[in-house]
């Protein structure tokens, strides 16, 4: 049976130099960031075990990207996120419908310090954005080189794609509206938190919206690797159908006889 876990936040003290494990040499001794959280089992007396220290470093979900095709429960997500206390950063139509519902939303261009421009082509495509996602937590490189360049941690992204197979279907759809309708950003958000799924919870379903937010409300504002894991491999199987679905079309375009190509 698991044993029971106290949470401890740590602020710039290690575990044995915050006194809560005493002085047994097995024990790491580790530096940790105020967003790191991390659980020590106790016995069934409540005593904390430093000899049964089991259970990986968490770090709570403080910020999060929302940016969707799908706004299906995009709003009540938004709304659970920000009554954890988790600061979300959003795109264009995706912050508007989560400002409808008077839930507070950070526009992307305010982190970035750049517009949204060429009609939405260019959004979320900057390092303070994917160097938030990327970043490896525990890499002190890394982390000082966001110091450097002020890029906060992106916890969460959650992301859908731009209805390519739906544009397409449609009859008389054009090569150049096909275009429009290939989504960059979103396959790269989503690219980008599933390799790093150590630390970042990324969610390309709407249906795995409950999942997510029931695990954090259980694990102390986090999710488990092992579902991290899972979420990151839908994310591979979602963009690689993606892309599939693109490379089929495009297939099927004669461009001796396309009217893009005249």
């Amino acid at each position: 049976m698991a044993a029971v876990g106290t949470w401890l936040s740590l602020v710039e003290h290690s575990v044995r130099d915050a006194g809560v494990v005493g002085s047994n040499p097995s024990v790491p001794t580790r530096f940790f960031s105020e967003t790191d959280y991390f659980t020590i089992p106790s016995n069934s007396n409540g005593i904390l075990n430093a000899e049964s220290f089991e259970v990986a470093i968490m770090s709570r979900i403080q910020r999060a990207v929302l940016s969707v095709t799908d706004k299906s429960g995009i709003q009540e997500l938004a709304k659970e996120l920000h009554d954890m206390g988790i600061e979300i950063i959003s795109t264009g139509g995706t912050a508007r419908v989560i400002r409808e519902a008077d839930i507070p939303v950070k526009d992307v261009s305010d982190l970035t310090g750049f517009p949204e421009m060429m009609d939405g082509r260019v959004k979320t495509l900057h390092p303070k954005v994917h160097g938030g996602i990327l970043a490896i937590r525990d890499n002190a490189t890394h982390a000082a080189q966001m110091k450097e360049h002020d890029i906060p941690e992106i916890d969460m992204v959650v992301v859908n794609l731009y209805a390519f197979e739906k544009t397409v279907a449609k009859q008389d759809v054009t090569l150049a509206e096909a275009i429009e309708n290939i989504d960059i950003g979103g396959p790269t958000l989503l690219r980008s938190s599933a390799k790093n799924f150590r630390y970042v919870t990324v969610v390309v379903d709407p249906e795995d919206y409950s999942l997510v937010l029931d695990e954090m409300k259980n694990n102390g504002g986090t999710t488990t690797l092992a579902t991290r894991f899972k979420l990151a491999r839908k994310v591979f199987a979602t963009t690689s159908g993606y892309d599939a679905a693109i490379t089929e079309y495009l297939n099927k375009i004669d461009p001796e006889t396309d009217d893009y190509f005249k």
